[in-house]
Protein backbone atom coordinates (compact mmCIF):
# COMPACT_ATOMS: atom_id res chain seq x y z
CA UNK A 1 0.00 0.00 0.00
CA UNK A 2 0.98 3.74 -0.51
CA UNK A 3 1.30 6.43 2.39
CA UNK A 4 1.69 10.02 2.50
CA UNK A 5 3.76 10.68 5.77
CA UNK A 6 3.91 14.04 6.87
CA UNK A 7 7.56 14.61 8.55
CA UNK A 8 10.06 17.23 9.66
CA UNK A 9 13.61 16.71 8.17
CA UNK A 10 16.85 17.50 9.53
CA UNK A 11 16.56 20.98 8.72
CA UNK A 12 13.08 21.15 10.50
CA UNK A 13 11.23 21.53 7.38
CA UNK A 14 7.99 19.90 6.94
CA UNK A 15 8.26 17.38 4.19
CA UNK A 16 5.21 15.14 2.98
CA UNK A 17 6.75 11.74 2.03
CA UNK A 18 5.54 9.42 -0.15
CA UNK A 19 6.19 5.55 0.95
CA UNK A 20 5.14 1.77 -0.36
CA UNK A 21 4.98 -0.15 3.25
CA UNK A 22 2.78 -3.22 4.42
CA UNK A 23 0.79 -0.98 6.92
CA UNK A 24 1.09 2.48 8.41
CA UNK A 25 3.61 1.17 11.37
CA UNK A 26 6.01 -0.01 8.55
CA UNK A 27 5.48 3.37 6.53
CA UNK A 28 6.20 5.48 9.93
CA UNK A 29 9.19 2.87 10.34
CA UNK A 30 10.88 3.16 6.92
CA UNK A 31 10.36 7.13 7.30
CA UNK A 32 12.13 7.12 10.80
CA UNK A 33 15.21 4.84 9.25
CA UNK A 34 15.57 7.83 6.46
CA UNK A 35 16.16 10.35 9.37
CA UNK A 36 12.87 11.84 9.36
CA UNK A 37 10.52 13.36 12.41
CA UNK A 38 7.16 11.70 11.90
CA UNK A 39 4.17 13.73 12.39
CA UNK A 40 1.12 11.86 10.81
CA UNK A 41 1.03 8.89 8.41
CA UNK A 42 -2.13 8.47 5.92
CA UNK A 43 -3.21 5.94 3.55
CA UNK A 44 -3.46 6.95 0.19
CA UNK A 45 -6.50 7.19 -1.68
CA UNK A 46 -8.07 6.81 2.01
CA UNK A 47 -12.02 8.79 2.22
CA UNK A 48 -11.54 11.65 3.89
CA UNK A 49 -15.14 13.08 5.17
CA UNK A 50 -14.82 16.86 5.67
CA UNK A 51 -15.40 17.86 8.65
CA UNK A 52 -17.89 20.68 10.26
CA UNK A 53 -15.98 21.51 13.18
CA UNK A 54 -13.02 24.73 13.07
CA UNK A 55 -10.13 23.86 11.67
CA UNK A 56 -7.60 22.78 14.77
CA UNK A 57 -4.49 24.55 15.73
CA UNK A 58 -1.24 22.97 14.59
CA UNK A 59 0.42 22.55 17.61
CA UNK A 60 3.38 20.26 16.43
CA UNK A 61 3.78 22.08 13.22
CA UNK A 62 3.94 25.70 15.61
CA UNK A 63 6.06 23.88 18.37
CA UNK A 64 8.38 22.97 15.97
CA UNK A 65 8.45 26.64 14.15
CA UNK A 66 8.77 28.19 17.94
CA UNK A 67 11.64 26.07 18.92
CA UNK A 68 13.71 26.79 15.41
CA UNK A 69 13.04 30.30 15.47
CA UNK A 70 13.93 30.75 19.25
CA UNK A 71 17.05 28.11 18.50
CA UNK A 72 17.76 31.01 15.90
CA UNK A 73 18.46 33.64 18.57
CA UNK A 74 14.73 35.49 18.51
CA UNK A 75 13.54 36.09 21.62
CA UNK A 76 9.88 34.62 22.56
CA UNK A 77 8.16 37.90 21.74
CA UNK A 78 9.95 38.55 17.96
CA UNK A 79 9.19 34.60 17.62
CA UNK A 80 5.67 35.21 18.34
CA UNK A 81 5.22 38.11 16.01
CA UNK A 82 6.69 36.19 12.86
CA UNK A 83 4.13 33.19 13.21
CA UNK A 84 1.30 35.37 13.94
CA UNK A 85 2.06 37.27 10.95
CA UNK A 86 2.74 34.56 8.72
CA UNK A 87 -0.53 32.65 10.17
CA UNK A 88 -2.97 32.09 7.48
CA UNK A 89 -6.12 31.44 9.89
CA UNK A 90 -7.70 35.03 11.07
CA UNK A 91 -8.60 32.23 14.38
CA UNK A 92 -5.83 31.11 15.32
CA UNK A 93 -3.71 34.63 14.56
CA UNK A 94 -6.49 36.47 16.99
CA UNK A 95 -5.39 33.65 19.39
CA UNK A 96 -1.34 34.61 18.88
CA UNK A 97 -2.23 38.13 18.99
CA UNK A 98 -4.09 37.70 21.90
CA UNK A 99 -0.88 35.97 23.84
CA UNK A 100 1.48 39.03 22.47
CA UNK A 101 -0.70 41.08 23.95
CA UNK A 102 -0.12 39.67 27.48
CA UNK A 103 3.39 38.94 27.13
CA UNK A 104 3.49 42.98 26.44
CA UNK A 105 1.33 43.85 29.46
CA UNK A 106 3.93 41.38 31.26
CA UNK A 107 2.29 38.25 31.87
CA UNK A 108 5.01 35.36 31.71
CA UNK A 109 4.79 33.17 28.83
CA UNK A 110 3.33 30.20 30.85
CA UNK A 111 0.28 32.93 32.14
CA UNK A 112 -0.38 33.82 28.58
CA UNK A 113 -0.92 30.07 27.45
CA UNK A 114 -2.64 28.69 30.45
CA UNK A 115 -5.43 31.71 29.83
CA UNK A 116 -5.56 31.25 26.61
CA UNK A 117 -7.59 28.14 24.05
CA UNK A 118 -7.47 24.56 25.32
CA UNK A 119 -4.41 24.11 22.30
CA UNK A 120 -2.10 26.30 23.93
CA UNK A 121 -1.36 24.04 27.00
CA UNK A 122 -0.38 21.46 24.52
CA UNK A 123 1.71 23.78 23.15
CA UNK A 124 2.89 24.90 26.36
CA UNK A 125 3.59 21.10 27.43
CA UNK A 126 5.45 20.55 24.43
CA UNK A 127 7.59 23.46 24.48
CA UNK A 128 8.33 22.78 28.72
CA UNK A 129 9.18 19.21 28.02
CA UNK A 130 11.76 20.34 25.17
CA UNK A 131 13.61 22.78 27.23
Amino acid sequence: MRFAVKAVDSRKAVVVLDIDAQDDVGARDAARQRGYAVLNVSRHGALRLPTLSRRRFPTTIFSIELLALLDAGLNVVEALQALCQREAQSEHRRELQGILDALQRGESLSQSLARSRSPWRAVQHRFHRSM
